[in-house]
């Protein structure tokens, strides 16, 4: 709430993010993000910055790494950075083992959206530094079958879990739109997801 934002939404539709209801199951875990006062948040698949800013700008004292591949998200995400004159935000393509390796650890949390690369991704034989951090990932088990018995079996072990799932949003809970007819206010909290989507937590017990 409160940010100045771009007028357009590189991954996803930009209404729910301007109205609020944009990943709203989310909500809780990015209020307990903030209260946990984190050294680091990677951001991996950041597009245009919602998150990577918005935690940037709740979190003043915490450092933010963006990253993303498409270079055209990454230039949204360093305006939308400029528009809400953020400090603590670094911006970065590529994410790889390496990168959590240097990067991650005990304090960090690593928020990851890419369309199905969690499998290869969260991998901690591969990023050892995940075992000590704390995750939020987007499942995308529509993309690539079992997703997320694959990632509940790499981190069960050194991480409490907990997995959460889309759910349809109503449109009373927003009443910024009650001006509008049902029909426009239905279009802006539609995100277009495809039905069943999952998030998992996974919060190190290290």
């Amino acid at each position: 709430a409160g940010m100045a934002y771009v007028q357009s939404s590189h991954c996803g539709q930009i209404l729910p993010k301007l109205v609020g209801s944009y990943e709203a199951p989310l909500q809780a875990w990015m209020q307990d993000i903030v209260k946990r006062r984190y050294r680091r948040i990677l951001n991996v698949g950041c597009a245009e910055g919602y998150y990577a800013v918005g935690l940037a700008r709740a979190c003043p004292d915490t450092e933010v790494l963006a990253f993303d591949i498409e270079r055209q998200a990454r230039g949204l995400c360093r305006k939308l950075g400029g528009y809400n004159r953020i400090d603590n935000l670094q911006i970065h393509g590529l994410c790889s083992h390496e990168t959590f390796e240097n990067s991650a650890g005990a304090g960090c949390l690593v928020l990851m959206d890419v369309e199905g690369a969690e499998n290869e991704l969260v991998d901690p034989e591969r990023a050892p530094a995940l075992r000590d951090s704390d995750l939020i990932v987007e499942l995308h088990d529509f993309k690539f079958a079992k997703t997320r018995e694959r990632l509940l079996d790499r981190l069960s072990g050194t991480h409490n879990l907990e997995l959460i799932k889309d759910e349809a949003r109503q449109q009373g809970d927003f009443p910024s739109l009650s001006h509008l007819p049902p029909e426009l206010r239905a279009l802006a909290i539609n995100e277009r997801r495809p039905p069943g989507m999952e998030w998992l937590r996974a919060i190190s017990r290290s």
